[in-house]
């Protein structure tokens, strides 16, 4: 595997302040062991972890994001989900995110999340540029946009690549052999069970966002599903998935798994 059974959604998104060192620890706190993170750039090409293309969704403030520096950025604050007990976080550079992550010792699903796709090479470039300072992370890397991944294949073809749709298009497995991904990762509302068998049988692995209904990730379970990304991970602790979590040891997706 890939990654473990149970991905904390950018963090634990309905838990804590979603993509924040807190949704991190929260993530943690329900023994997450991997989680994703969005990557997108500021206006001075700083590679942060943010989901939106605008503020206002989950801050106190409006304007697109790649248009604020990362100084301004600095000043602004991700709330809490409604109910949540966590305070207000900043949010992190990519640097941060990884630091913390090694320092807690989890592994990572860093979605490039281009604000534009004429930005998608370049953020996959950049982010590329902060992971040589973290060789040590095993990390995987996803994304919706085919010229991220690309990117990330003619760069660092180490790393372990993950395609992203919203639902399988019938290309899929073009696609897949291009990007030389070895997993796919789909909508919810959108699978089905047979897609999941022919995953398989092109020898990919399927992840599944985003999953917050124990009964429903028992089910996915049982359809063969790799691993489910949720809001919930206090919900999924009893699940089926929540036994099928590890660390990868190593970025070859070919060496074994400790």
């Amino acid at each position: 595997m890939l990654m473990s059974g149970l991905i904390g959604h950018r963090g634990a998104r309905q838990l804590a302040p979603e993509n924040t060192l807190s949704g991190m620890s929260a993530a943690i706190d329900h023994q997450i062991e991997w989680i994703e993170a969005d990557v997108m750039l500021t206006s001075d090409h700083v590679p942060i972890i943010f989901h939106d293309d605008h503020l206002q969704r989950v801050t106190r403030h409006k304007g697109t994001t790649d248009q604020q520096t990362w100084a301004q950025l600095q000043a602004i604050q991700v709330q809490p989900p409604y109910g949540s007990h966590w305070p207000a976080d900043t949010i992190p550079s990519l640097v941060q995110w990884l630091s913390t992550a090694r320092t807690l010792g989890v592994g990572l699903n860093l979605e490039i999340k281009p604000s534009q796709p004429k930005l998608a090479k370049l953020t996959a470039r950049l982010m590329l540029e902060v992971l040589k300072d973290f060789p040590d992370l095993p990390i995987v890397i996803s994304s919706f946009n085919g010229a991220a991944l690309d990117t990330c294949l003619n760069i660092a073809p180490t790393y372990p690549r993950a395609r992203l749709w919203d639902q399988l298009p019938t290309h899929w497995a073009d696609d897949a052999r291009r990007l030389g991904v070895s997993a796919i990762n789909l909508n919810n509302f959108k699978l089905r069970r047979h897609q999941v068998e022919q995953l398989k049988s092109q020898g990919l692995e399927c992840y599944v966002y985003t999953v917050n209904r124990p009964a429903r990730a028992q089910k996915l379970y049982h359809w063969g599903v790799s691993g489910i990304f949720t809001d919930r991970p206090d919900l999924m602790r009893e699940t089926a998935f929540s036994r099928s979590s590890h660390i990868r040891q190593a970025l070859d997706v070919n060496d074994s798994i400790e």
